[in-house]
């Protein structure tokens, strides 16, 4: 494990929404492809899913559903080029100022190689960006 390097990369953001409204957007396959990929996703433990855009470069991700619990989801992410490197995404909500915060954590980065840490931590968070800012998009 390279321990030099970041590890985990770490969003948070308030929406003007109820808990639920975004729980089901995080949650709900048709929407979660609709901020994410397209996806098979399904927010119930053991579920397996895969992520893939066919009108981009980005490689194809799996996973599995590791926790579903109300306002609370963690999923497995593999990325194809790197079958052999699984990180975890933990969702978390918390209903507060009558919105939602939603926090996710993406962790085990520094799983990768050494030279593949930083340009993945680096790609992710770009990524991970993108997502909150559709997922507002959807939820507006």
């Amino acid at each position: 494990m390279n321990t030099a390097v970041k590890d985990t990369i770490e969003k948070t953001k308030w929406f003007a929404h109820s808990i639920d409204k975004v729980w089901n957007a995080i949650t709900e396959t048709d929407q979660v492809s609709q901020w994410l990929v397209p996806t098979d996703f399904r927010a119930e433990v053991g579920a397996n899913y895969t992520l893939k855009n066919p009108e981009d470069n980005c490689d194809m991700v799996t996973g599995k559903v590791l926790e579903a619990n109300p306002y609370k989801l963690v999923y497995s992410w593999i990325n194809e080029t790197s079958k052999d490197v699984k990180t975890t995404i933990t969702w978390n909500l918390v209903q507060e100022n009558d919105g939602t915060t939603l926090t996710m954590v993406h962790s085990g980065i520094s799983k990768y190689s050494n030279d593949d840490t930083p340009k993945m931590i680096e790609s992710y968070s770009g990524g991970w960006q993108r997502c909150f800012d559709n997922l507002g998009g959807i939820l507006s």
